[in-house]
C-alpha cells in the first residue's frame, strides 16, 4: 500500500515538474531580446501547448486545483501566440474583389535531394511569387525547371550552400541585393501588380544558435525594419530564420 502511494506521488510530482518547466520556458520566450538562449526557448510554443494539455487533463483528473490553474495559464499563453498563425489575414475590399497576390516560400535545405517534391508542390500551388532559402548551386539548377511557370527570377548565391532565389510570374524591376548588416544578402525587387508597384523581398537572416548569430540576426531585422518604415509601396517580405 505504501509503495502504491509512493508511486502515485512520483507520477504527480513528475507532472508538476513538467508543468513548472514548460511554464518557465513559455515565460523566458518573452525575454529573447536579452539573450540568445532565452530567444531559443520561444521556438517551441506548439510543443509547450501540447504538453500543457497533457498536464492539464492529469490535474483535472486528480483534482489538483493549484496546478490545474497553472497548467491552464500556460496553455492560454501559448494559445495567444499560436492561434494568430492560423487566422486568415484581413483583406481590403479591393483585394477581395480583384484577387490577392499569391506567394510561396520554402527553406529547401541545401543538402536535401528531394527537389522534385518541392517543384511539384510549387506547380500545385501556382504562386505568383516564390522565394527559396538555402539554395545550393545544385538546387539553383534544379529550380530552373520552374521557369515555365515563373519565368522571371533572380538568385543571390552567398556561398556554395547558402543562396536565396526569387521567382516571379511578373517581370522583376529595380532588383538590388542588400546586406542590412547581415551575413547574407536580401533580394529586393519591384513588380507591377494590378497597376501598382509592389516590392517583393527574399531574406535569410542568420540563425541565432550562438551569440554572434543572435546579434547579427537582431541587427539585420532592426535595419530591415528601418528600411521598410520608409517604403510607401506595398511590400511582400518572405524569408526564414
Amino acid at each position: 500500500m505504501i509503495g502504491k502511494y509512493k508511486f502515485n506521488d512520483l507520477i504527480s510530482g513528475s507532472f508538476i515538474l513538467v508543468t513548472i518547466l514548460i511554464t518557465f520556458l513559455t515565460l523566458t520566450g518573452y525575454l529573447g531580446k536579452f539573450n540568445y538562449i532565452l530567444d531559443l526557448t520561444a521556438d517551441f510554443k506548439a510543443q509547450y501547448l501540447v504538453i500543457g494539455f497533457w498536464t492539464f487533463f492529469f490535474f483535472l483528473l486528480t483534482q489538483n486545483k493549484l496546478w490545474l490553474v497553472i497548467s491552464l495559464s500556460c496553455i492560454l499563453l501559448n494559445l495567444m501566440e499560436i492561434v494568430p498563425w492560423y487566422l486568415p489575414e484581413s483583406a481590403s475590399a479591393t483585394e477581395t474583389t480583384t484577387g490577392q497576390l499569391r506567394v510561396f516560400q520554402s527553406n529547401v535545405l541545401y543538402n536535401n535531394k528531394k527537389s522534385s517534391k518541392v517543384i511539384s508542390l510549387v506547380r500545385e500551388e501556382k504562386p505568383d511569387i516564390a522565394v527559396f532559402i538555402e539554395v545550393s548551386k545544385v538546387w539553383a539548377k534544379e529550380l530552373a525547371a520552374l521557369k515555365d511557370l515563373l519565368p522571371y527570377s533572380v538568385l543571390s548565391q552567398d556561398s556554395d550552400n547558402f543562396g536565396t532565389a526569387l521567382f516571379s510570374k511578373f517581370p522583376l524591376e529595380k532588383v538590388s541585393f542588400e546586406e542590412f548588416q547581415g551575413p547574407r544578402k536580401t533580394i529586393i525587387a519591384t513588380i507591377k501588380y494590378q497597376g501598382k508597384e509592389v516590392i517583393v523581398m527574399g531574406t535569410h537572416p542568420n540563425y541565432p544558435l550562438e551569440k554572434v548569430g543572435f546579434i547579427q540576426r537582431n541587427s539585420q531585422l532592426e535595419t530591415m525594419a528601418d528600411y521598410l518604415a520608409k517604403v510607401n509601396n506595398s511590400v511582400r517580405l518572405m524569408g526564414d530564420n
